[in-house]
Parts: structure tokens; C-alpha cells; sequence
């Protein structure tokens, strides 16, 4: 289970960076003290809002890599499933607690309510369910 004050759990945020991956780590810093935050960003703008996002804190973890591209689709939609897998990769590599959850840096969850549906969860359904089938 996720500990009521989130000790245990790392929020990987992704996203450009810009004013709302600013905005988003102050929100989740300020509310969760022991929450571990790991950014991930491309190295496009860093230098321009690096300074928005540094804040001496063993919990903030800011991860700048290459950014894969994304793909065009048929209906000349953009598709950015090579940056949600990359992102998602180097985010779990880099965090230490036993719990990971991802989103984007134009979201703010309410993790009090999300922890307290996952915490519900039937472990031997959901292990049944999903675990075996794999």
C-alpha cells in the first residue's frame, strides 16, 4: 500500500519544459513534503526554465534527456507514444521508492484521492487479473 503521506511513492511528471512543469512540481512540493518527484524533460528550453525548477531537495529529481520525436499518423495526427516510453522508462530507472505513478506536467491529480482508490484495490484480484496474464 501507498503511505498516507506518500513516503513511499514517486510521481514521475512528464512533459516540456515550460511554465506548467514549473507550475506542477511547486503544487505537488508544496502540498507532499516526502512525496519523491522526478521530472522528465527534453533538453529543449532547460537553460531558459532551470532556475523555475531548482529547489535543493533530496525528493526533486530532474531528468533531462534527447527527445525521441514523435510520429506522424495517416491523419496527420501527432502521436507521442516514443516520448510517453522513453519517459516512462527513465523515470522508473531513476526512482527509489517502492511505488511509481506517472503523469503529465499539464495535470494536477488529486493524490489523496487517487492513493486512496489504488489502496482499495483487491491485490489478489488485481494480481489474478493482470500479473498471470502477462
Amino acid at each position: 500500500m501507498v503511505a498516507n503521506d506518500l513516503s513511499n511513492l514517486s510521481l514521475i511528471v512528464q512533459g516540456p519544459f515550460n511554465n506548467h512543469i514549473c507550475n506542477v512540481l511547486h503544487y505537488y512540493e508544496n502540498q507532499f513534503s516526502l512525496l519523491e518527484i522526478v521530472i522528465i524533460s527534453w533538453s529543449l528550453d532547460y537553460s531558459k526554465y532551470k532556475k523555475n525548477l531548482s529547489k535543493k531537495s533530496a525528493n526533486i529529481k530532474i531528468i533531462i534527456a534527447e527527445d525521441p520525436g514523435g510520429q506522424i499518423s495517416a491523419n496527420g495526427e501527432k502521436l507521442n507514444v516514443n516520448r510517453q516510453l522513453v519517459s516512462t522508462k527513465l523515470g522508473v530507472q531513476n526512482s527509489s521508492r517502492k511505488y511509481c505513478l506517472k503523469t503529465r506536467s499539464d495535470i494536477k491529480l488529486n493524490l489523496n484521492k487517487t492513493i486512496k482508490q489504488y489502496n482499495k484495490f483487491n491485490r489478489e484480484v488485481f494480481n489474478k487479473s493482470i500479473i498471470n496474464n502477462i
